[in-house]
């Protein structure tokens, strides 16, 4: 029974993460936002909306807005669409693919090693949840809710 307990506390106490690159930069969403990951099919763009909103797509009939946080980020997009991967998030009541370079490994790191993220001139930290320092590099945290109700989007979300 006892060891029962520890699982349940040490599950509690961890969080996973789908990670991903950017800019070669890893950043992580966890993976209870996480719909599934999609080979990108063609991207249909459309006139007349943000930056932030590469296109849409249809997935299995549903009309699936694609993101491209490079924008909100502030990270310059040099990739190729080619070898991108949609990542489908979802909060509550909304949902959209995220565009990634490339999609790496689950990873789970302890809750209390997230650390808050200060924004610079370089990153604006509104969108992160915190970030985790690896053994070589720093893992940040995207945050989905934080992404989906984006100023930029309010525009175009159905009201």
């Amino acid at each position: 029974m006892s060891n029962e307990n520890a699982l349940v506390t040490t599950r509690l106490d961890t969080l996973e993460l789908i990670c991903f690159t950017l800019e070669g930069q890893e950043f992580g969403i966890p993976i209870t936002s996480v719909k599934e990951i999609i080979q990108p099919p063609p991207i249909t763009r459309v006139v007349h909306t943000t930056d932030l909103v590469a296109g849409v797509i249809n997935v299995r009939g549903v009309i699936l807005a694609v993101l491209n946080v490079k924008q909100i980020l502030n990270l310059q997009d040099t990739s190729s669409l080619s070898e991108a991967k949609i990542v489908h998030v979802y909060n509550q009541d909304k949902s959209a693919g995220v565009l990634v370079d490339n999609v790496e490994v689950v990873k789970e790191v302890s809750v209390d090693d997230i650390r808050q993220l200060e924004s610079s001139a370089e990153t604006n930290a509104t969108y992160f949840d915190g970030v985790v320092q690896l053994e070589d590099h720093p893992l940040t945290i995207l945050s989905v809710s934080k992404i989906l109700n984006a100023p930029e989007l309010m525009d175009y979300q159905e009201k």
